[in-house]
């Protein structure tokens, strides 16, 4: 089990994780707002409307985590 900055324990083969670390290595590696609108631009092309919904509201949570 892993533990997720907002509290939640998931594991660390679930989908909830896997979300999770894509939604931290988009907030790490794409810097610019831009860039970051690409990527999820690209991922409701390839993986629809609901991964789009889905992967940006992880991060927008992993960035509130953060600001804290």
């Amino acid at each position: 089990m892993v533990r997720l900055p907002d509290g939640r324990e998931v594991g660390s083969y679930s989908e909830a994780f896997r979300r999770y670390c894509e939604a931290a290595w988009v907030l790490r590696k794409k810097r610019t707002k831009r860039t970051r609108m690409e990527y999820l631009d690209g991922v409701l092309e390839k993986r629809g409307r609901q991964a789009y919904e889905d992967l940006r509201e992880e991060m927008l949570t992993l960035w509130q985590s953060r600001q804290k």
